[in-house]
């Protein structure tokens, strides 16, 4: 694309909702299949950009960023609209 893009997604541990956003703004809404409310969210060994080693006969063999990445958070609870579209418009390069 040659250029920056801001990309969020937010999880609510509580509904089970998944929001992904793209330069500020929804794209994206489910509900998790697998969601049981209230339970605890771990991260075990993960890479940043990259989905690991492709598996043999898996549906996206290739999975991996081709780009970069500035300015990861990880916060302790979901994000709103508002919140998501306030981070892009503050970090928008002109």
């Amino acid at each position: 694309m040659g250029r920056w893009h801001h990309i969020a997604v937010s999880y609510d541990n509580e509904s089970g909702a998944v929001t992904q956003y793209f330069d500020g703004q929804e794209v994206s809404r489910e509900v998790s299949k697998l969601h049981q409310p209230g339970r605890a969210i771990t991260l075990g060994p993960c890479e940043i950009g990259n989905w690991g080693l492709p598996t043999q006969g898996h549906q996206f063999p290739i999975r991996n960023l081709n780009g970069a990445i500035d300015e990861f958070a990880l916060y302790g609870s979901a994000l709103e609209a508002g919140e998501v579209r306030e981070m892009f418009e503050m970090g928008k390069v002109e």
